[in-house]
């Protein structure tokens, strides 16, 4: 599995970036309101 990178903006919104070993990025998430639901999110994508 790939590198998590979490993201805030200016208005705290989070999300993350999911990058391969050679540090290519290769998706990245939509926004979320709380850190709580970009966790959900990352939970998703590892299953």
């Amino acid at each position: 599995m790939g590198k998590f990178e979490i993201r805030t903006d200016k208005s705290e919104k989070y999300r993350f970036n999911l990058k391969v070993s050679n540090g290519q990025m290769i998706g990245n998430s939509e926004m979320y309101s709380s850190s709580y639901a970009m966790e959900n999110g990352i939970a998703s994508i590892k299953k």
